[in-house]
């Protein structure tokens, strides 16, 4: 077992970590900065894409055995491919998104697989922002809004944003009102 600041690092103090941010009900930036430097690992021709002996590598770390014909034809139809249907990174955020909703402790002993306790405990803690960045992320909310003058003098503010796995978009005029669609 590994120490941080005297403190036992075990299977449930990594389940109390959060993966999943309470805001979109997607994974907090350290989780996917964990699930990239697992795609990248297994991507051993470096492509950006698992193909069917990369994901057969994969699942042999985290499962023990390759997966039959039948769950790999799941994965290729239910996840984001490519044309030459290999797994996208989409698609492998898509698979454990899926896995930790339903499943979480499942997504930390594939986690495990590939980093001990202390570096996974680590890894997933949330970073400390410093007054620059927080700085940066508030100027950054505010130029959300894109402003644009229509022919008759009306303001168009519209704005982007991922909720869950969607991407929203929402366009308001003001007048002397304000008026959404």
């Amino acid at each position: 077992m590994d120490l941080i600041a005297g403190k036992k690092i075990t299977k449930s103090t990594l389940l109390n970590i959060k993966l999943l941010d309470d805001k979109d009900d997607w994974f907090t930036e350290e989780c996917e900065t964990v699930l990239r430097e697992i795609f990248e690992k297994f991507d051993a021709d470096e492509d950006g894409f698992w193909n069917h002996s990369e994901i057969n590598s994969y699942f042999t770390t985290t499962n023990g055995k390759k997966l039959s014909t039948e769950d790999f034809n799941e994965i290729l139809e239910s996840f984001d491919t490519n044309d030459r249907n290999e797994l996208t990174l989409k698609g492998f955020f898509e698979m454990y998104h899926l896995q930790t909703l339903n499943y979480k402790e499942e997504t930390i002993d594939d986690f495990l697989k590939n980093y001990d306790e202390k570096t996974l405990y680590e890894k997933l803690q949330p970073k400390k922002k410093s007054r620059q960045q927080k700085l940066s992320r508030l100027n950054h909310d505010k130029n959300k809004y894109r402003k644009l003058k229509s022919a008759n003098d009306k303001h168009k503010y519209i704005t982007t944003f991922r909720f869950k796995n969607y991407i929203v978009s929402i366009q308001c005029w003001n007048v002397n009102n304000y008026t959404c669609e």
